[in-house]
């Protein structure tokens, strides 16, 4: 009987994944079946997931992109606190929901840093975009 509801369930979640994919227009969202079957039976929780990578500095919320900076000025601060788990956090400090402590904050030469900031990321620089009322 067991074998019966667990080939039942497999079957079902077969054909859900396949209902699924050929319903979505967009193939870079298209799952397989076997990427979706185990997300259905991951038994660990999923971490949670932040709307988008970010620093804060200075209080200010700023949204890492993925322009490449290679004009930096002087050394502004560095993450200071990090987490990938939404949580509260204390906006005092310099936190980042994507970079581990440590990791530096530049100016961008001709930019004014309360726009934008560049941050250290694998041996170069991205480019931080202040997010207002944030």
């Amino acid at each position: 009987m067991k074998k019966i509801m667990a080939g039942a369930a497999l079957l079902f979640l077969t054909g859900f994944g396949i209902y699924v994919a050929s319903t979505l227009s967009d193939e870079s969202n298209v799952q397989t079946v076997t990427e979706m079957q185990e997300k259905v039976t991951d038994p660990t929780p999923a971490a949670s997931s932040w709307a988008y990578p970010f620093v804060i500095w200075q209080k200010r919320t700023y949204m890492v992109t993925d322009e490449t900076i290679t004009e930096i000025g002087k050394e502004l601060g560095q993450v200071t606190t990090h987490s990938d788990q939404e949580r509260a956090f204390d906006r005092n400090k310099n936190f980042s929901n994507l970079y581990s402590v440590g990791t530096k904050y530049f100016e961008i030469t001709g930019i004014d840093p309360n726009t934008a900031i560049a941050v250290e990321s694998n041996g170069s620089y991205v480019k931080a975009v202040v997010q207002e009322g944030k």
